[in-house]
Order: C-alpha cells, then sequence, then structure tokens
C-alpha cells in the first residue's frame, strides 16, 4: 500500500490559481485490490529492460502515486517535477492544471526519473518529441504479458479511493484531481467502507473548538 502525504495547496511563486473543469460523467471502474496493484508494480519494476522498467514505473507510479490521467503522466516534463524538503509535487498540464502531491511512498520515482535530464524532457519515454492520444496505450500494449490488466482509469481509481479511505478532506482531494463537481468524487464513495459505528460517533462528536 502507497504511504500517505498531505495534501496542501501547492504553485509556482507568482503562478495564477489554475482553472479547473469538471470530467466527464463515467459509469466508473472499481479499484485495483492490494494483490492486483501488487502485480502490476512486480510487472513494472521486473521488466528486462531497465529504460523500459524506468518508464513503467513512472506511469504506474504518476496514476496510482499522485493520481494522474495516462495523457497527464505522458504530457509530464522534467521542470514540472518540483522537489523540496516537504516531498514531491507535479505541475499537471492540459484540460486539468493543478498540483499534485506525490504519495511518500511513490517520491522516489520521480526524483530518480528526472535525474540529469534536462527542464524541457518527457519525463515518461524520454526523448521522443511530441505526445500523442496513443504514447501510454501503446506502451502498455506492448510490454503488458497477456494476464495482466493494467489500466491507468483504474490506477487512477484506486488513488482516489485510497484517500478517500485515508480520510483526505473532500475539498483537498477535488484540487488534487482537478474538479469542481462533486459528482466527480461522489461515485467512488461505493468503494469506501461505512466507519465504524463508535468511530463515527466520536468523529461527529469532536470539535476543535468549542461552541459554548
Amino acid at each position: 500500500m502507497l504511504g500517505e502525504h498531505p495534501l496542501k495547496e501547492l504553485a509556482h511563486p507568482g503562478a495564477a490559481r489554475p482553472r479547473m473543469v469538471a470530467l466527464p460523467p463515467s459509469a466508473g471502474v472499481a479499484p485495483y485490490t492490494e494483490a492486483e496493484l501488487h502485480k502490476i508494480w512486480v510487472w513494472a519494476y521486473g521488466m528486462a529492460n531497465a529504460r523500459n522498467a524506468r518508464d513503467a514505473v513512472v506511469l504506474v507510479g504518476g496514476c496510482v502515486g499522485a493520481g494522474l490521467t495516462a495523457r497527464e503522466v505522458a504530457d509530464l516534463r522534467v521542470r514540472d517535477v518540483e522537489i523540496d524538503d516537504k516531498g514531491v509535487v507535479l505541475h499537471v498540464s492540459g484540460a486539468r492544471p493543478r498540483v499534485a502531491p506525490v504519495l511518500a511512498s511513490a517520491e522516489q520515482i520521480f526524483i530518480d526519473a528526472v535525474a540529469g535530464l534536462d527542464g524541457d524532457a518527457f519525463v515518461f519515454r524520454t526523448g521522443r518529441a511530441a505526445t500523442t492520444k496513443s504514447t501510454t496505450s501503446l506502451f502498455i500494449y506492448k510490454y503488458v504479458p497477456k494476464g495482466l490488466t493494467v489500466s491507468t482509469q483504474r490506477l487512477r481509481v484506486t488513488w482516489v479511493v485510497n484517500r478517500l479511505r485515508a480520510g483526505v478532506p473532500i475539498q483537498g482531494l477535488m484540487a488534487a484531481m482537478g474538479v469542481q463537481d462533486f459528482s466527480a468524487i461522489a461515485r467512488f464513495l461505493k468503494h469506501v467502507p461505512d466507519l465504524d459505528p463508535a468511530d463515527f460517533r466520536a468523529r461527529l462528536r469532536a470539535e476543535t473548538e468549542a461552541i459554548r
């Protein structure tokens, strides 16, 4: 299971607040189980070709470690990876520009991936000149073996559901997803276990400031 990382609103100095758009309606897919996710990591790290292994890890890490879509991972450039003493954040461009904090256990993936590269270089499949709609899908089609399903959509869903299970505030999660419509969150709630009644009562009873 990926580690926890606090969500904070971060941005480059002087940058305008990104405009976020709603995701289109979706019937939704189920998140990966821990066992299924383990198999995907084994595939990614275990590829015989070192470059392919690096790219597989970046792709999986971007989707399940920061909630990026496949296209957002493909568009990510070295300059978009910000590393400081608080961790790693990814400056996402495209239809849902935002700042996406990376889970603590996935941070080293991006620290290693950008080391020694020029700021304009793509993080995934470094060396190419442009991104196309099939940049990630062709990689998955070519290198994922039969019997293993690697869905970038399900990896992102897994990230969302795990953040909900961790109790990340809804408004913070929506900002990290790049959405404004609550329906983009609501469809994932069916995958989040109900609170234990005693825990539920304790949380509702708790207060930061007394009301009287």
